[in-house]
């Protein structure tokens, strides 16, 4: 059971944020409020209100960033994300679970029990907790705007991987015995956590696959500053890019490995032009995972056999994660446009859910997936597009590396549903940096296009003059 302590931080949260609100500026303020709950605040306790979404860590974090925004830095924030096809999306994410009430009034059978059907209450807190979770992107979308900006984002993830190291290299040790100590708890699935003759470490994140995402977050981002030249007091970089990846390498997670090697690889050794097409394949596979699973052209026996020659440990794992989510998509087409909902129906009775794009898809249907995760594919699609706008090769290879953070981070989401706030910070983040920067790059094509047009015009008149004398 959790301790009084663990109850604590979580009440005492918003009184963090005033103060972090008070002492720093409004981007760095957003960052630790969101990023630092989901390093420290504990997992598995959650307040549940009558018509509210249930609070946890995650979503009292969010609310609280908004509120030290709007109330303590009395900043302009919408409270939707202002123009363009992101507004109209989370609009439409807001809407969407009162279709799914509506298609969803009847009992279902899981092959083991029976579960109620959906209630208008049922909408209004499925809606609520929806835009609760992009508050985030909401917010990072409104304060990331120039490139550095960027370079602040970058310095913060990376110093945010640097402090949970020390916790991470500690319980890999020791074992993962900090939330215990702390909390009074051990969360469920610590058996999950025995890796290679030796522990994962999972802190205060409550999985050992989270902890790895966030490492490999940390990673990304000193490898990118690294990569541009970007000097950051205080930290030898070459140095923090290695110590990072022997951390990472004690979470034991060969999903986290190898993205950060392609990570490394595309943004260290390739050149610009193949950086934009991975980005663009990456989103690609994404977007089209469900359909080539439906249709059986997604290459499960080739990866698995793979794997299988790898380590069969981890062949047995992934072959566990495609058996359910075959079994899982098959369920989901039943309810496939708004989904089976909340209250567990979106699941069978033995099946197990791991990839978060199987979870909303059986949960908010297809047209949910097509929301969520396009949100994820515009920001990277206008990334790449607001990249090419940069001039200086070491902005232009530091937005990409945003870009390919953000990508990787979407083909995590096939097998592990390692999604929460800060990532949809740093999603928001991506999008706010590129509307800017296609902005002021079409208000100076206009400038120049009146410049010209003026210009031809003045030179035409004269021409005209010239010819009557």
């Amino acid at each position: 059971m959790p301790n009084i302590l663990a109850h604590m931080v979580l009440i005492l949260w918003p009184v963090i944020t005033i103060i972090l609100f008070k002492r720093l500026q409004p981007l760095q303020a957003a960052f630790w409020t969101i990023v630092a709950g989901h390093m420290f605040l504990p997992v598995k306790i959650v307040y549940d209100f009558p018509l509210i979404p249930p609070l946890d860590k995650g979503s009292i974090a969010s609310v609280c960033a908004l509120f030290g925004c709007i109330v303590i830095k009395k900043l302009d924030i919408s409270l939707i994300p202002p123009k363009g096809i992101p507004r109209l999306i989370t609009i439409i994410l807001c809407v969407l679970p009162f279709f799914t009430v509506m298609t969803n009034t009847e009992a279902m059978y899981n092959g083991k029990w029976w579960i109620q059907g959906l209630s208008f209450k049922d909408g209004i807190s499925f809606a609520l907790a929806q835009y609760i979770v992009l508050i985030p992107l909401i917010i990072g979308l409104q304060l990331v705007k120039t490139q550095d900006d960027v370079k602040q984002l970058m310095k913060l993830l990376m110093y945010a991987g640097l402090v949970y190291s020390l916790f991470v290299l500690y319980e890999a040790r020791m074992s993962p015995q900090l939330n215990r100590i702390f909390y009074g708890f051990i969360p469920p699935g610590w058996v999950q956590n025995i890796r290679m003759g030796g522990f994962r470490p999972f802190v205060f994140m409550g999985h050992g696959l989270w902890v790895a995402t966030f490492i490999a977050v940390g990673l990304y981002a000193t490898i990118s500053l690294w990569k541009a030249k970007i000097k950051v007091q205080g930290v030898p970089l070459f140095f923090a890019v290695v110590y990072l990846a022997v951390t990472l390498a004690f979470c034991k997670t060969l999903g986290a490995y190898i993205l950060a090697i392609t990570f490394f690889l595309l943004i260290v050794l390739s050149p610009l032009n193949l950086i934009k097409r991975a980005a663009q394949v990456l989103v690609v596979i994404v977007i089209l995972y469900p359909s080539l699973s439906i249709s059986h052209l997604f290459p499960h026996e080739e990866i698995l056999d793979e794997v299988y020659e790898f380590n069969e440990e981890r062949g047995q794992s992934l072959q566990v994660r495609f058996d359910n989510e075959l079994a899982l998509l098959a369920h989901a087409q039943k309810k496939y446009y708004f989904g089976w909902g909340g209250w567990a129906r979106n699941r069978l009775h033995d099946s197990v859910t791991d990839g978060f794009w199987i979870i909303t898809l059986g949960i908010k249907g297809i047209v949910g997936f097509i929301c969520i995760f396009g949100l994820m594919s515009i920001a990277v699609l206008k990334g790449i597009k607001a990249a090419e706008t940069l001039e200086s090769k070491g902005d232009k290879r530091l937005m990409y590396s945003l870009v390919i953070m953000v990508g990787l981070l979407m083909v995590d989401q096939i097998p592990n549903a390692s999604i929460s706030g800060y990532i949809w910070f740093i999603i928001g983040s991506l999008l706010g940096v590129s509307y800017q920067l296609l902005d002021k790059s079409a208000r100076e094509n206009s400038k120049h296009a009146a410049f010209q047009e003026a210009f031809h015009g003045k030179q035409n008149e004269g021409f005209g003059k010239s010819a009557t004398q």
